[in-house]
């Protein structure tokens, strides 16, 4: 099982178009079980789509986006859809579009990129106009996990509110707030190139 999953992320990470270090860096994985996430029960999809900035988060390796990072939640006839955009290391602009696949809870979903299942993503609180907390994982083995959590604002200006409500509610399910880190935004690269 170990080294199924780790040859799904590496083949996703080669979808993705990063290179695969000789010697991959395996930090991300770590050791436990995906949180009881607890989500609320019910969200709505029309008042939660549209555009939020991510304001912090967990490292991603696997993510091209470095800075100006933005979510673009779109409901679709047949599935929602979430478009990650932000300026990769290069200081190209990218865009990721990953299937959300509703839960039996309206509040999670399981994610899809390139038709494979990337992990349960849940928004654990949001107030629809300026935060919402998200957290994603996928169990790689009975005693290993990949997981992330993303603090979300409509926009920047509400960035200390939503990072403050955000590590609370993470806090209280058990989450590693000492983790999340700031995503960065420099005007002189996100004003021109978003």
């Amino acid at each position: 099982m170990e080294s199924l999953f780790f040859l799904l992320l590496l083949g996703v990470a080669g979808r993705l178009g990063s290179a695969v270090p000789v010697t991959p860096d395996l930090a991300y994985i770590r050791n436990g079980t995906c949180l009881d996430a607890r989500p609320p029960a019910s969200l709505s999809y029309g008042q939660f789509a549209g555009r939020w900035v991510e304001v912090s988060s967990r490292p991603n390796v696997f993510r091209q986006a470095r800075q100006c990072v933005n979510m673009h939640f779109i409901i679709t006839e047949d599935t929602p859809l979430r478009i990650t955009t932000g300026i990769d290391n290069n200081h190209e602009l990218t865009e990721v579009v990953t299937r959300m696949r509703p839960q039996e809870t309206q509040s999670a979903f399981i994610v899809e990129l390139h038709g494979l299942e990337t992990g349960t993503f849940v928004v654990l609180d949001t107030d629809y106009d300026s935060l919402a907390c998200v957290y994603q994982c996928q169990q790689a083995t009975e005693s290993a996990k990949v997981e992330w959590a993303y603090v979300y604002a409509r926009n920047l200006e509400q960035a200390e509110e939503a990072e403050k409500r955000c590590r609370k509610v993470f806090l209280s399910r058990g989450f590693d707030v000492e983790s999340l880190v700031r995503s960065p935004h420099p005007d002189e690269t996100c004003n021109t190139a978003i």
